[in-house]
């Protein structure tokens, strides 16, 4: 509600949302005012979709359109192949994409846009918690070895989230020594 009356007092035609909300925060001492507590109290799931698109409606609204931030960060999206010094073997190749087949399925079905596998098992998905707790979960449960596969959903809404992969992710993978990660290419 006082983010729509900002906007609209600046003159606001056009947002890009940028950083980290952090879907659990919302559920912990939320204080809203009159505006975002009817919008929280129309929707039929807090799903972190649901918060964002009623955010985006409720701005679209008073006139203010929500972007994908995408065109501000074309160099930072993970291109086609593969990213390190040394190239993979085609059998080293082969966990990293079935992961991220896996990661994509998950991705389709709502449920995280992050999982870890070890030897063809998966043995973490990242939930509310995000990236890199699944990824401290996943060196607890497996051990050393794990792979990070991170996907968006083939409906994903570019306005409200990016999958990012960035430093804190790397080092998390560092602490767990991880053996890889899978990237979904200019989409992560």
């Amino acid at each position: 509600g006082s983010l729509v009356s900002f906007f609209k007092r600046q003159g606001v035609r056009q947002a890009v949302l940028h950083g980290k909300v952090s879907h659990a925060s919302l559920f912990k001492g939320l204080r809203l005012d009159w505006t975002a507590l009817k919008l929280w109290a129309s929707l039929k799931d807090r799903s972190g979709e649901s918060l964002l698109k009623a955010l985006a409606s409720e701005l679209g609204k008073n006139g203010v359109k929500v972007l994908d931030g995408r065109f501000l960060m074309k160099d930072l999206l993970a291109p086609k192949g593969t990213l390190t010094k040394t190239k993979p073997s085609k059998e080293e190749l082969k966990a990293p994409i079935r992961a991220l087949g896996h990661a994509k399925d998950l991705a389709k079905l709502g449920i995280g846009q992050s999982l870890l596998v070890k030897k063809g098992a998966v043995v973490a998905v990242e939930g509310m918690e995000g990236t890199d707790a699944a990824i401290l979960r996943a060196g607890k449960v497996a051990g050393p070895g794990v792979i990070l596969a991170k996907a968006a959903s083939p409906k994903h809404d570019w306005r409200f989230d990016i999958p990012t992969f960035g430093p804190r992710t790397l080092q998390s993978l560092a602490r767990v020594k991880a053996r890889g990660v899978a990237l979904e290419s200019g989409r992560c």
